[in-house]
């Protein structure tokens, strides 16, 4: 059995509820898909899902390196707005006064240890399976 689980409920239409642990949250999706936009949609749940990891990854390591960093800020965007997402990008923003070597190396190291951005890899597998309720 797994020691992390989410469970997502639909009950109906587009949107529902996430439970992970105690914390408790909505998806939907927009109107134009059939939605009611009381939460993010799924895709940006995934979204800040990497940008809070991205972001923690690259404070472990500056904090690792004695690197004094002030804000972390990390942007993610999917292409395209709607649909399947063919292609990801994360820009991380960093307010120190490390030299560009040190944090060039605190970003790599950060996303090499982001466990979020880990799974976004064809070698990842997803075994999905299904039972009634």
């Amino acid at each position: 059995m797994p020691e992390r689980t989410v469970t997502a409920r639909n009950p109906e239409g587009m949107g529902g509820t996430i439970e992970a642990g105690s914390f408790e949250w909505r998806f939907d999706e927009p109107e134009s898909a059939g939605g009611s936009e009381t939460g993010p949609t799924p895709v940006d749940v995934f979204l800040s899902a990497l940008a809070s990891c991205l972001s923690l990854s690259v404070r472990f390591q500056a904090n690792k390196r004695d690197t004094a960093v002030k804000t972390i800020e990390v942007t993610t965007e999917a292409e395209p707005e709607r649909g399947s997402v063919d292609r990801l990008e994360a820009t991380i923003r960093l307010e120190t006064d490390a030299d560009d070597e040190t944090v060039d190396r605190l970003v790599d190291f950060g996303e090499r240890g982001c466990h979020v951005s880990q799974l976004v890899d064809e070698e990842t597998p997803l075994d999905v399976s299904w039972e009634r309720l």
